[in-house]
């Protein structure tokens, strides 16, 4: 008997490139990849760095391999980050962050929002009534305003 042919679109995770593959009778071992519960601590120019909640242990994250992500965290939030043989392939957010508005930008043309920028450096349209100084809390989904 022949073995069938699988086709797959496989990502690699460590590059984000996705491919097609063919495989016929393959066995694969399975990838560990663990989640660690770590909190925020500082950037610098270059990298993010992290605590390890357990171990103590400082981890450093490139600031331009995860860019998008790190508009979402201010100093304390607690996540998780996951790792492949101490290699970071992912950050992973809560669902709804909470960001403190730094500056206010101009008001969207016709209507009830206005633009500001939180301390992370992301822009996001909140309610008039919002200022400098509140805390605002942010989809990290799609980066929109979701409560005050």
């Amino acid at each position: 008997m022949r073995s069938g042919i699988v086709k797959c679109k496989v990502k690699n995770v460590q590059t984000g490139s996705i491919t097609v593959e063919d495989f016929s009778g393959m066995k694969f071992e399975r990838a560990l990849i663990n989640k660690v519960p770590v909190i925020y601590s500082y950037s610098d120019s270059e990298f993010s760095y992290f605590l390890d909640s357990e171990t103590y242990a400082e981890i450093r994250v490139s600031n331009k391999d995860f860019e998008e992500e790190i508009k979402f965290i201010e100093e304390g939030l607690e996540l998780s980050l996951s790792l492949y043989e101490e290699e970071v392939l992912a950050i992973n957010l809560p669902e709804i962050v909470s960001l403190t508005i730094e500056k206010l930008s101009d008001d969207l043309p016709a209507t009830d929002q206005k633009k500001v920028v939180t301390s992370t450096g992301l822009t996001v349209a909140v309610p008039k009534f919002c200022e400098v100084g509140d805390k605002i809390n942010v989809s990290t989904s799609d980066g929109k305003y979701k409560s005050r």
